[in-house]
């Protein structure tokens, strides 16, 4: 639960920090609505992210491990002619 307030507040206060310092980004509109596209933020980012994860986990590194595993299987087998 606490992880999940952390990435609420966290969306919230980027948000409000690019619409302060960074050029070209702007907010006009009431705070509450500044709040509610930060808690979905921070909730797309809570949710989300561990999907990407392990996605990028099952492209990268099962490949190399079936590298691994080829390699260590070739060695051991005797080819006869």
């Amino acid at each position: 639960m606490q992880s999940i307030l952390v990435k609420i507040i966290s969306g919230i206060i980027g948000l409000w920090l690019a619409a302060q310092f960074v050029p070209g980004v702007e907010f006009t509109g009431p705070w509450q609505i500044l709040i509610l596209a930060g808690a979905m933020l921070g909730l797309i980012n809570f949710f989300i992210k561990p999907i990407f994860y392990i996605n990028l986990v099952m492209n990268y590194f099962i490949p190399e491990l079936n590298m691994v595993m080829h390699t260590f299987i070739e060695k051991r087998v005797v080819h006869r002619n």
